[in-house]
């Protein structure tokens, strides 16, 4: 059973890896966000297998040297697919806002805006020196 397992986690591993690839040789950030959203999607439901084929290879080991070595395995799944996540994410970041004009009027954006920086006002703390304590409390 644990072959299965460690043969589908290496299959879907090779996907994972296929969509990081296909995002990689583009230099630019050329894809829609619709695309970018897909890329995410389907590397989420292709980490949930992976996910639940880690935890199932965990489960059979019989001591915490095979976990560790599980967990070993794991890393670099992991590491893909934050890395995957990281660079849809400054793609998406990275894509112009375009407004069209919307069937009621309004206008839609085609992706969020990014949000806008605020400078807040300073403030100015208290300071003590620890033995006043006591009266800041209350």
């Amino acid at each position: 059973m644990s072959v299965d397992y460690v043969k589908r986690r290496s299959s879907y591993f090779t996907k994972l890896k296929s969509i990081l690839s296909e995002i990689k040789k583009v230099p630019t950030p050329v894809f829609r966000v619709t695309q970018l959203d897909e890329f995410l999607e389907r590397s989420k439901n292709i980490m949930a297998v992976l996910d639940d084929c880690h935890n199932q290879l965990v489960q059979i080991c019989a001591n915490e040297a095979d976990i560790t070595i599980q967990d070993q395995a794991f890393a670099p799944i992991e590491a893909a697919y934050f890395e995957l996540r990281t660079l849809v994410m400054d793609m998406k970041l990275a894509l112009p806002t375009t407004t069209t004009a919307g069937g009621g009027g309004g206008a839609s954006s085609s992706r969020a805006a990014t949000p806008a920086t605020i400078k807040l006002p300073s403030i100015e703390l208290p300071s003590f020196s620890g033995s006043e304590w006591p009266s800041l409390y209350e």
